[in-house]
């Protein structure tokens, strides 16, 4: 483009910008994973390439040591006939159960949040995980809870933000109205942490495999039962300067917020300030321990 701008003798001035990253993650053991249960599967050996890649993948390789995508040989893709084997296709779930098993037997913590129900239909109950790895940190999430009428209805926090009649409170109206941000889901996440925390402490001492069980309804409960602001449209959009200093933290040259939690023995830091995306390596930095620090 350039050489023909210049043909013409054309003053110009070309800004090129990056769309689209190649698609390279490092050979680990989840790769390792991956190509053994398709060739048990299959009876051929898988090949690792970077041809493909889908976008999302693209982003999460910067933050993640390891990401690979799998699927079936598709000679025909993007092409007027696309077309694929339906022995081919219906191999597909049944090489991801098997990927997420032996991931499983690794692992020290399983984490998952579909409807109730749904893993355990595919062999990967609380139960069931245990009896693959002993020892496992079960942690499930669920919209209603575990009893009642709605146990096995999917949902979400803005769901149970309207049903149990926190998007009523929130707006004073009659109108419902959402909370500005999705707090039972922030507060649901920190509760399963929490509680695979306290299970690998109680496993360490105790032994046994453990579960550990949040529903969002419950979640929204516990919240409202904190209190609730009577006049809160009179309350300040932003905190005051000595509020918001209790909330922060320096690291190097940075003033950000600090991490929710905070232990006295083991006080959270960051060792490193905020860097654009792909400024290290795709893995695991070094630990390093500093006590008080």
């Amino acid at each position: 483009m350039e050489a023909i701008l210049r043909r013409h003798a054309l003053d110009f001035a070309i800004d090129w910008t990056l769309g689209a990253k190649p698609f390279l993650s490092r050979h680990g053991r989840l790769a390792d994973i991956v190509l053994d249960v398709a060739k048990r599967r299959t009876g051929r050996a898988g090949e690792l390439s970077t041809t493909g890649g889908t976008s999302d993948a693209r982003f999460i390789i910067d933050i993640c040591p390891e990401v690979i995508e799998i699927g079936p040989v598709n000679l025909s893709i993007h092409k007027l006939n696309e077309h694929i084997a339906l022995e081919e296709l219906e191999m597909l779930p049944l090489i991801y159960l098997d990927t997420l098993r032996a991931l499983l037997r690794e692992g020290d913590v399983f984490s998952q949040s579909f409807r109730p129900g749904t893993l355990a239909a595919r062999g990967f109950s609380p139960e069931e995980a245990a009896r693959i790895r002993p020892g496992i940190v079960y942690v499930t999430l669920s919209a209603w809870g575990t009893e009642g009428p709605w146990k096995d209805r999917r949902g979400f926090d803005s769901i149970v933000q309207t049903v149990s009649g926190m998007a009523y409170r929130q707006s004073g109206e009659s109108k419902p109205k959402l909370l500005p941000v999705s707090v039972i889901d922030y507060v649901s996440g920190y509760l399963m942490a929490f509680g695979a925390l306290v299970a690998l402490a109680r496993r360490a001492t105790e032994g046994g495999s453990w579960l550990v069980r949040v529903s969002l309804a419950r979640t929204g409960k516990w919240i409202i039962d904190r209190g609730v602001v009577d006049d809160f449209a009179s309350a300040s959009p932003e905190l005051s300067d000595e509020e918001l200093k209790k909330l922060l933290i320096k690291t190097q040259s940075y003033t950000h917020l600090k991490p929710v939690l905070e232990l006295s023995e083991t006080p959270p830091y960051w060792e490193r300030p905020p860097v654009p995306l792909g400024t290290h390596k795709p893995e695991w930095p070094t630990r390093s321990f500093r006590p008080g620090a």
